[in-house]
């Protein structure tokens, strides 16, 4: 028997077989690879894996909700506080004692310059002479 038509035999048919990769896509397509046995007998796992790809999407777009809500909180709370700053500020010139004074002095009020007047204690019999 003459080897060469022996090896052209077998290089024909390897050709004419299609490659695994490609049949597995075909019945991917076709939809004939959920209707083995194995496929079947695991759809529990494959609900509970679809389930946690889910779960994790969720937990994707909650994450990045909060990111936003913490940066929002951040600036708000950076103006705020520039608020306050500039507010103490503002205070602090107006509190001022001669601030005081001048504000004051438009509805009558002002202050001493004088010693301030003590108090003294008086007896009773004192008190029936001045009085």
């Amino acid at each position: 028997m003459n080897k060469y038509k022996v090896a052209k035999k077998e290089s024909t048919k390897k050709a004419r077989k299609e490659p695994r990769v490609v049949r597995s896509f075909r019945d991917v397509l076709n939809g004939n690879v959920l209707t083995r046995d194995y496929v079947v007998d695991n759809l529990p796992y494959f609900f509970f894996l679809t389930v946690l790809m889910l779960v994790y999407i969720a937990m994707g777009y909650t994450t990045d909700k909060n990111a936003r809500r913490i940066e929002r909180i951040e600036s708000e709370l950076v103006e705020l506080n520039s608020e306050y700053i500039s507010v103490k500020t503002e205070l602090n010139l107006i509190s001022r004692q001669s601030q005081i004074a001048d504000s004051t002095a438009s509805i009558g009020l002002f202050e001493m310059k004088d010693e301030s007047p003590r108090v003294i204690r008086v007896s009773e019999n004192q008190l029936k002479t001045i009085y």
